[in-house]
């Protein structure tokens, strides 16, 4: 190894440890905070009802404004954050969250906590999101399991000390010196940031000098134009389209794919695409080498502008070549709608049984006490066995339960057989938080995770919003929370069972694809060009 090498240990694959151990420290630090403060509100939203004595689904807005705002603000946190650095957009973020909190303690009114803590600390703590687990997945490859379920353990820990913390502020200091203490604790999300060291993999240097690969479309269509072809252009275009489909199975960047097609289209040798022959006319001689150097730089010229034009609009690109990414972001769009009104109101139903409110809170810390075991255990097992195929039905599964324990919710009357329900929901919501990223990543690839983790926070965020408001809109029709739990529990359910069957046709159908290319390229290999006469 040269010594250049040796002191750019940041260009290659993901290192799958070295300075990743301390990106997931400050991944779990900053988790700590960044889920912990969502989770606290829960119990200042008791006090937020009782002090300003608006409705619930009026109160509700704050703590729904607040993580919708955190994830709704996805794809402009992932826009940033890829554009000037995860660090800096992570320190951003931090300053930003503290502030936000620290103005929110001047409220008097809950619109105003709507916006200062809602949509002000959401926006903040939404570029810490982003910034925490892009940086992470960039870090680790073959572990990414076990690192993801080792960093949300922080949001076990959260849920485990802030929540009961929270409360005993608030009954020393009341909830504005509360929301001041919150608010120099939430400062701690720069030291984080500050372990957030940037790399840069291979992927990056394949996206700069070419994109992604065409896609399976774009292969039905070279097919097609080459089985017309008996020329000697048949056989090139054959070894150039094979290396493209195998580069496109991957979800690896090739730039062979930029000067295959215009050759195909125009029945032209890859030799002469690359020399810059004109596509028009292919049969046209050369008239000089002023033309030949004029024709290659227009297509270099196209190709860099379809190049640029594609890029600015990721996103896009990110649904074209992946398909399979729509079908995830609905699935996690339902069932965040089910899962935000457990989590936004259990305490209060808590609360509305009778039981105290330290008791009450204490429910939350249960739940983060068993997912922090729960996600780190999962991370492990699943890193170590090496299920790649099963865990979009462990995902499934988890929230299944998840469902199924928010529905008993409704038919408990004590306080253990709350704390039951909490030790079960904790389990379930652990499991399925430390695969929310794996499948991310899996899907959307590491080249597309920033834009993956924007677009998915976009949904989860607009979920977030309609769920807690809908329970609270429901509760006030109601003077329960009954039907809020059910339905909560049936979109759970309705999601867990469609998504794995949308999956395993979707998969099946792509590999059916792809076995069909497989077979019409031996039969275009072992076929005999025309004789000429």
């Amino acid at each position: 190894m040269s010594a250049v090498e040796t002191k750019s240990p940041k260009i290659g694959d993901p290192p799958d440890g070295g300075w990743g151990w301390f990106v997931i420290l400050a991944t779990c630090i900053m988790m700590f905070f960044v889920r912990g403060i969502g989770t606290s509100l829960a119990v200042f939203y008791v006090v937020f009802l009782d002090y300003f004595g608006d409705s619930a689904a009026g109160t509700s807005l704050v703590l729904s404004s607040f993580t919708a705002t955190t994830y709704m603000t996805g794809p402009f946190s992932a826009f940033l954050s890829k554009k000037f650095g995860f660090r800096k957009m992570a320190m951003l973020g931090g300053v930003m969250a503290s502030i936000s909190i620290a103005v929110s303690s001047f409220a008097t009114s809950s619109l105003f906590l709507s916006v200062s803590l809602g949509f002000g600390t959401g926006v903040s703590i939404g570029l810490c999101y982003v910034s925490c687990f892009a940086s992470l997945g960039r870090y680790f490859k073959k572990r990414y399991t076990m690192a993801n379920g080792i960093a949300l353990a922080g949001v076990g820990l959260s849920n485990v000390i802030l929540p009961p913390l929270c409360q005993l502020l608030i009954d020393k200091y009341g909830w504005r010196g509360a929301l001041l203490i919150v608010s120099a604790l939430t400062a701690h999300l720069c030291v984080g940031a500050a372990l957030l060291r940037p790399i840069h993999l291979k992927a990056d240097s394949n996206e700069e000098n070419g994109g992604q690969t065409a896609s399976l479309s774009d292969n039905t269509v070279m097919r097609d134009e080459n089985s017309e072809s008996g020329d000697n252009c048949s056989r090139d275009t054959t070894t150039e389209r094979r290396s493209i489909k195998d580069a496109d199975f991957q979800g690896e960047s090739n730039t062979m794919a930029l000067d295959a097609k215009p050759c195909i289209k125009s029945k032209l040798t890859v030799e002469q695409c690359r020399s810059g022959n004109s596509i028009e006319n292919p049969t046209a001689p050369r008239n000089s080498a002023k033309d030949e150097t004029v024709n290659g730089d227009n297509v270099a010229e196209m190709r860099t502008v379809n190049r640029n034009i594609f890029m600015r609009f990721a996103i896009i690109k990110l649904f074209h070549d992946r398909p399979l990414f729509i079908l995830l972001v609905l699935y996690r769009f339902v069932y965040c709608v089910g899962h935000s009104i457990p989590l936004a109101h259990l305490v209060d139903k808590t609360v509305k049984m009778g039981v105290g409110n330290v008791k009450a809170a204490f429910t939350m810390s249960v739940i983060g006490m068993t997912s922090c075991v729960t996600s780190l255990i999962t991370g492990i097992i699943l890193d170590f066995v090496g299920v790649d195929e099963g865990r979009v039905y462990i995902h499934c599964l988890a929230i299944a339960v998840f469902g199924i324990s928010t529905v008993f919710t409704n038919f408990t009357s004590t306080y253990e057989q709350i704390m039951i329900i909490s030790v079960v929901l904790g389990m379930a919501r652990g499991v399925y938080m430390a695969l929310d990223m794996v499948l991310t990543k899996q899907v959307a690839g590491v080249d597309r995770m920033v834009e993956g983790i924007g677009v998915i926070m976009f949904c989860i965020g607009i979920a977030f919003l309609v769920g807690p408001t809908l329970s609270g809109y429901l509760f006030d029709m109601t003077g329960s929370y009954d039907l809020s739990f059910y339905v909560a529990g049936t979109l759970l359910l309705a999601s867990s069972c469609i998504f794995p069957s949308l999956w395993i046709y979707s998969m099946v159908k792509t590999k059916l694809c792809h076995s069909t290319d497989i077979r019409i390229d031996k039969n275009t290999d072992n076929r005999t060009p025309h004789s000429s006469l």
